[in-house]
């Protein structure tokens, strides 16, 4: 009864909190071998790119707390699928009544989010994200946790404003699926780029709008049906079980001993299922614990390099028997009994000095 009481109370604890998200995305144009330049671009010390999507694509209004971009492969040519990191990202959120940029000339001399306020007579930005993030997917949604949800008022349109502070450039960088917007008759993207060789360069277009997928209430990765652990002879057995896991891509397992302080140390990595709607079960098993109370702590860690810790557990091992495993002299070499022994190993890992007596 107990042990369903603490199943319950963990499920009640992790339960996935219920998102919605208006997606924006055609599904049909694909991505851009020759023009990836939305939203980052990682072949330039910095870029930028504003993108604008339509009141009636993004719904009614609501709290933007994630924003997402769809990562269709890597860079043709090189064979990594990631992880990728783009340091020092800024986004940012503004309203605008306009539906698009009818050509490139009115972009010129853009100079950054300055440059953009004039061109497109926005006043007020919010910075809704600044950080890193690391691409480490593809044929599938990257998502971003924002720093500042965003109150979306579900009327106007909106413009997301995305630069790369980065300050340098490599190959292998993440391609993104575009919306076509060519039946709009809109340009509907904007962009720069410099780089330690080359002066600023701008430009528009039609097509080159990332998908996006706005989303509201933050999901938990994984919903957590139980973390428990036991002794079984010379071993301490770990099972977690999951209902559901989103974007997981692994969890760590951490082991603990309390003397003056905690000492965790990691002493399992586990592949997780990565999005996942039914049972998964994990297992593994501890050998190396002492006869102490043993801690253990799981984390689990998605593919954007976010994290969740659950709570800790332990294993009283006090009671067990401790038993001798071998005797050693005094430089190391294992002898046949305590009459020729200085030290004494014990099952539980300990080692004691042999008082001698004559």
């Amino acid at each position: 009864m107990k042990a369903l009481l603490t199943a319950l109370l963990i499920l009640l604890c992790y339960h996935v909190v219920p998102q919605t998200c208006a997606t924006i995305s055609d599904g049909t144009f694909g991505n851009s071998q020759t023009s990836p330049l939305s939203p980052v671009y990682g072949l330039f010390n910095y870029s930028w790119s504003s993108n604008l999507y339509y009141a009636a694509d993004i719904g009614s209004a609501k709290t933007i707390a994630t924003l997402s971009w769809y990562v269709d492969e890597y860079q043709s040519g090189y064979s990594q699928t990631g992880p990728y990191t783009l340091s020092n990202i800024k986004i940012y959120f503004a309203y605008t009544t306009l539906s698009g940029w009818g050509n490139t000339s009115n972009v010129s001399g853009l100079n950054r989010l300055t440059g953009v306020n004039a061109a497109q007579g926005i006043t007020t930005w919010t910075k809704v994200f600044d950080g890193s993030t690391t691409f480490n997917t593809v044929n599938a949604w990257h998502s971003i946790i924002l720093d500042t949800p965003f109150a979306y008022n579900g009327t106007s349109n909106l413009i997301v404003h995305v630069e790369n502070w980065d300050g340098s450039w490599a190959w292998g960088y993440p391609y993104f699926h575009y919306t076509n917007t060519t039946s709009v008759g809109f340009r509907t993207m904007k962009y720069g780029a410099q780089d330690a060789s080359m002066g600023p360069t701008t430009g528009s277009r039609f097509y080159a709008r990332a998908d996006i997928k706005f989303c509201t209430a933050v999901s938990l990765p994984i919903e957590l049906l139980s973390f428990t652990g036991y002794n079984k002879g010379s071993k301490n057995i770990l099972n977690w079980s999951t209902a559901t896991e989103q974007n997981n891509a692994y969890f760590t397992l951490e082991h603990g001993v309390y003397d003056n302080d905690m000492e965790w140390s990691i002493i399992n990595t586990t592949t997780g299922a990565g999005n996942s709607t039914i049972q998964h079960d994990y297992q593994y098993v501890d050998f190396n614990y002492r006869s102490v109370i043993n801690y253990y702590r799981l984390t689990q860690t998605d593919f954007n390099g976010q994290t969740e810790t659950f709570p800790i557990i332990t294993i009283d091992n006090r009671l067990e028997a401790k038993y001798v495993i071998k005797y050693f002299n005094s430089i190391g070499q294992e002898v046949a009994n305590e009459s020729d022994a200085m030290f004494v190993l014990y099952s539980d890992g300990t080692v004691e000095k042999i008082l001698k007596r004559y």
